[in-house]
């Protein structure tokens, strides 16, 4: 999927996710009285449940699925910030990377290289090797 289809189809879910997530809140509020009904006892609730049949069910997972909706969209929105900043990180972080790990091994070279009693080395935050 290119990069602008792939901001299109971000845009669209963004836009229609909030939306039908409202319809179907709205929904619930005129047709079983949510949230006001979570302060009543729970026999009443449940007869009003009962009442509203398969279409107050059909509504309950229409709400549902709206929360399911917001998977995709975390999903698209990384991939659609990982793209646009891909660019400008990699030049960044190989000129500093140098300096960085240069400057740390002076800073504290018993520390960087020697891990005392450690079993097993962590990898170098800077290098990605194992000193």
């Amino acid at each position: 999927m290119n990069e602008a289809s792939l901001r299109k189809l971000t845009g669209v879910i963004l836009i229609l996710t909030p939306v039908a997530f409202n319809v179907f809140f709205t929904l619930l509020t005129v047709t079983f009285e949510y949230p006001d009904i979570l302060r009543e006892p729970t026999d009443h609730i449940l007869r009003q449940f009962d009442a509203g049949g398969s279409g107050l069910v059909a509504i309950w997972y229409g709400f549902m699925l709206t929360a399911v909706l917001f998977v995709p969209v975390a999903v698209l929105v990384h991939k659609g910030l990982v793209r646009q900043d891909k660019g400008r990180r990699e030049g960044y972080t190989s000129s500093r990377r140098d300096e960085n790990h240069t400057a740390n091994v002076q800073e504290a070279p018993d520390q960087h290289f020697t891990h005392g009693a450690l079993p097993q080395c962590s990898p170098c935050l800077y290098c990605s090797a194992n000193h």
